[in-house]
């Protein structure tokens, strides 16, 4: 695990640096809320999401897996044999001391032609305010309270995702998504594709969603995450 510089900063008196919407969850098919402790932990100390998504050599028609990111990636590689053609990552704006200005933080390894659908890729990503507090009904009443998760705004904005498709295969993909709320309406004609399943990633609990279409087999997951420690 790599290690950050300790600090102290003002915040909004709720362990983060912006204030926090409430959201009604009570609609949802699946939720997997944080304690204050572990959405702080998200938020603040998360430095990589650990998987990978596969992409296929079209001369050997061998997988090649391109594996975990750290926020702050930004690195490209060739669709075809998995080389890497570009490296544009920055780090020094995501370590933790910079996360008090509430940017988004992101980092991301894709692919230049995506085997065709150009967004292959595996991604981590903390949105400006992306953590909100989650309700079971009327969020004016904190006996409703049922605990912290990610913003709820689009589906695309996940903590993790990561991207996997199979070379002249149609339409065949796997996506594999980690996230805390999930509801099949949202996903359309997808929904009967996906696989919910609840995990627990270095004493985080979240959803994580398999999406497959075809019967490739090839595709991607995610499998942990990875955290700064801190100097004393």
């Amino acid at each position: 695990m790599p290690t950050a510089t300790s600090f102290n900063a003002l915040g909004s008196g709720n362990g983060f640096s912006f204030c926090l919407d409430k959201v009604d969850v009570s609609d949802y098919d699946n939720i997997s809320p944080w304690t204050l402790s572990q959405a702080c932990a998200i938020y603040w100390n998360l430095n990589a999401i650990i998987g990978f998504f596969n992409i296929v050599d079209v001369d050997t028609l061998e997988n090649v897996p391109i594996n975990d990111v750290r926020i702050g990636d930004d690195i490209r590689y060739n669709s075809e044999n998995g080389n890497e053609t570009s490296d544009d990552s920055d780090y020094s704006e995501v370590v933790p001391t910079q996360r008090v200005c509430n940017s988004s933080r992101t980092g991301e390894k894709d692919t230049e032609l995506g085997n065709g659908f150009n967004d292959s890729r595996i991604s981590a990503r903390l949105e400006s305010n992306c953590i909100v507090k989650y309700y079971d009904g009327d969020t004016s009443d904190e006996d409703n309270f049922l605990g912290y998760g990610m913003k709820i705004d689009s589906i695309a904005q996940p903590l993790g995702f990561a991207y996997g498709f199979v070379v002249n295969s149609g339409s065949q993909f796997a996506h594999t998504i980690i996230t805390t709320f999930y509801k099949a309406t949202d996903y359309g004609s997808l929904a009967p594709y996906i696989t919910v399943s609840e995990v627990t990633f270095s004493g985080i609990p979240l959803l994580k969603l398999k999406i497959e279409t075809g019967s490739s087999g090839l595709g991607s997951d995610i499998t942990d995450l990875e955290f700064y420690t801190y100097t004393t």
